[in-house]
């Protein structure tokens, strides 16, 4: 009783008291097992280890030997001599393999290979743990070390193999979608690595295409095999990515994109469907917010359980639309979905639930935003800061908050939250660029020109992948800048010679960087005027 109260010191002489007043009594092992191991646990590991020596020798193969000579193991490492650890560990496994220790020293072995730049080592360990155990319940996190050890050494390949390997071994572990999810991204990151495929030699491009294929072949694969996972949203994303990247390298056009995935849809089994037809939204989203919503409406089932970014998608292009109380029951879906586990603190549930709960809470406060209702949203949005401080959901919260600044003729204010997003490490470039283009507007309107061109023409610089923000600092600092050359021409003619051709500079560049915007016509005609004679 005394030990399960963590009582250790009065457990201890208790202990010791059956082993002097009963030596020969059947409980003698099991308190002379406590006396040692009990030292360890309390925390004083040097004492403990001649303890459990001695424990050893006196019961070299009892069930009680293997878990005396963990503890050993234990105080080893607490003291810094992680060599003499590793021989005890390797002990364990080689004498008594199948005891409950055992498993668990292969990976505190490897954590402590990796942890010394030892790769070789980690492989060793865990191909040794997967062919000794292979159906035990840790088996996809040995090959996912070994995923993870080849993926930080480089070597993708083998990474790839390690995962798929998985697979094929264990088609039916819950693990098995995650461990496709990885291969996805790897093959797909690989011909990333290579660079922008325009630039990229001719045995370059070659690979590119190659690996981008495989990495397009392996979420096809998830579609089709676990339709009903909940990784399966993620793969699509994967593969959405995977399609933008051959539409900017000119392999496919935007109607190929969308083509592609109503053609998975329509293959695809039924519980993959309208999460196929997301994705595809989600694409459309990005040049027709309004026929996304479309798409978005007619694939939704609310019986299905969405990655919470897809939710997080529809629920904003709802509020978007003016339909606050269909998008309050879609981001309250989210938090439904992916609830806390019971009696667990929010910040200790598991990432992923702490993601969704954030994208919920946010979700909620900005339909409190749209009915009207100031305090619910800024009771809401303090919530999300308290609970999950480190989401970008803080800075989309601080971003909508900002623009109610401006609206409020607070601008200073507004523009000292759009700086804390546009310096925040974890703020998406999105949400970045769209901060320097709100802070543009609030600069122009303060009449802080040099202020303002400065926000607008930066956007293309930093965030080019970020077509609408960029484009439109580009016209807005290009307009701005003509101003400029226009007052400076009797006042300063030398000083507008240097404007103008920073003019030039951001048209040209509106025009050649972002060809589909609706500012590069009007670009192309000040490039005209400009350079007439």
């Amino acid at each position: 009783v005394l030990k399960d109260q963590g009582k250790w010191d009065e457990a201890i002489t208790a202990y010791k008291q059956l082993t002097e007043k009963f030596p020969q009594a059947a409980q003698l092992e099991e308190a002379e097992f406590w006396i040692a191991v009990g030292t360890q646990q309390k925390g004083d590991n040097e004492a403990s280890l001649p303890l459990i020596d001695a424990f050893v020798k006196k019961y070299p193969q009892t069930q009680l030997t293997p878990s005396a000579l963990y503890s050993a193991a234990a105080a080893k490492l607490a003291l810094g001599r992680n060599d003499e650890a590793v021989v005890t560990m390797t002990e364990i496994a080689d004498k008594f393999p199948d005891s409950q220790p055992a498993p668990f020293t292969y990976f505190q072995r490897a954590q402590l290979a990796g942890a010394a730049a030892q790769g070789d080592e980690v492989i060793r360990l865990m191909n040794a743990f997967i062919e000794k155990y292979p159906q035990d319940d840790k088996v996809f996190f040995a090959f996912d070390s070994i995923g993870q050890t080849e993926t930080n050494r480089g070597k993708v390949t083998e990474a790839v193999t390690a995962y798929n390997s998985f697979v094929e071994k264990y088609p039916s572990h819950p693990k098995a979608p995650e461990a496709l999810l990885k291969v996805t991204d790897l093959q797909r990151t690989s011909a990333e690595r290579l660079g922008r495929y325009g630039a990229l030699t001719p045995p370059e491009q070659e690979q590119w295409r190659a690996d981008m294929a495989k990495s397009i072949a392996t979420g096809e694969k998830m579609v089709t095999t676990y339709p009903d996972s909940a990784e399966l949203a993620l793969g699509l994303r994967s593969l959405l990515t995977a399609k933008k990247l051959e539409l900017s390298a000119e392999l496919i056009d935007e109607a190929g994109v969308e083509k592609y995935f109503q053609d998975l849809a329509a293959a695809a089994p039924a519980g993959a469907k309208s999460k196929i037809l997301f994705a595809r939204a989600a694409f459309i989203s990005e040049k027709d917010p309004a026929r996304a919503l479309e798409e978005m409406n007619t694939a939704y089932d609310a019986s299905l359980v969405y990655a919470p970014s897809d939710l997080d998608l529809y629920g904003l292009a709802l509020l978007g639309n003016n339909q606050p109380d269909q998008a309050k029951t879609v981001f309250e879906k989210i938090a439904v979905d992916y609830p806390n586990p019971a009696g667990q603190e929010p910040s200790a549930a598991p990432p992923a639930i702490q993601e969704a709960q954030a994208i919920s809470i946010f979700g909620l406060g900005r339909v409190a935003q749209k009915q009207g209702d100031v305090a619910g949203a800024g009771a809401l949005f303090g919530k999300l800061k308290t609970l999950y401080p480190w989401s970008p959901k803080v800075l989309e919260a601080n971003y909508g908050i900002a623009a109610a600044l401006r609206q409020q003729g607070k601008t200073d204010e507004a523009l000292t939250l759009l700086t804390q997003i546009i310096r925040a490490p974890n703020a998406s470039a999105q949400l970045r660029a769209d901060s320097m283009l709100l802070g543009g507007f609030i600069q122009k309107e303060k009449g802080e020109r040099d202020a303002a061109i400065d926000y607008f023409i930066k956007i293309s610089a930093f965030y080019e992948g970020v077509p609408e923000a960029a484009s439109t600092g580009l016209w807005e600092g290009g307009q701005l800048l003509e101003q400029q050359v226009a007052e400076l021409q009797t006042k300063d003619p030398e000083k507008a010679k240097k404007q103008r051709a920073q003019v030039l500079r951001a048209y040209k560049e509106l025009v050649e960087k972002f060809p589909d915007s609706e500012f590069a016509p009007k670009a192309q005609e000040r490039l005209n005027a400009l350079s007439a004679p």
